[in-house]
């Protein structure tokens, strides 16, 4: 799909304060998940004391 847009907001939840989820990061302006214990999927995992 990201090919049928113009722009993408990917990094929305990084401006979050209580982001309920873990696992991307920018590092100098580029998104890494790197580190996580997801290999497929979102990669993203509920943040600690997190409801969801």
């Amino acid at each position: 799909l990201a090919d049928l847009t113009d722009y993408l907001d990917l990094d929305g939840n990084l401006l979050i304060s209580n982001d309920p989820y873990r696992g991307v990061r920018v590092r100098d302006g580029v998104m890494s998940f790197a580190g996580t214990e997801e290999t497929t999927g979102l990669r993203v995992q509920a943040a600690e004391g997190s409801s969801f």
